[in-house]
């Protein structure tokens, strides 16, 4: 029971962070930026961005030494695979931030089409 809190916490602390890095992600990876004026279509914006999204990137890294460390630990002694939502977390985990962006784009490419058949 110990362990499954572990995990269960773990997993919670790295779900938040990754939920940070999509909101940041639905900003800073928006290609439109570029073409703003002021700071936000700025080179320093772009710096700024760089430094914000590798913190994310390493918080999440160091998280997910953890996750695995308590997943594999799990699986050895209980030979059990944690999930998430229905998911072994190991695939989750490896997979989410690409399919974050996919969506993000997704979301993008649906607002631009709703845009172009209202006008």
């Amino acid at each position: 029971r110990v362990h499954g809190e572990k995990a269960a916490n773990v997993i919670l602390t790295r779900e938040m962070v990754v939920a940070k890095l999509e909101e940041f992600e639905r900003f800073a990876s928006d290609p439109n930026r570029y073409f703003e004026k002021g700071y936000r279509g700025s080179c320093k914006a772009r710096l700024d961005e760089s430094k914000r999204r590798s913190s994310l990137l390493r918080e999440i890294k160091r998280i997910d030494e953890d996750v695995s460390f308590v997943c594999e630990f799990i699986h050895r002694k209980y030979d059990d695979i944690v999930s998430f939502q229905g998911r072994p977390y190991h695939d989750k985990m490896r997979r989410d931030k690409i399919e974050m962006l996919y969506w993000l784009q997704q979301e993008r490419r649906r607002a631009n089409i709703e845009h172009e058949l209202s006008i």
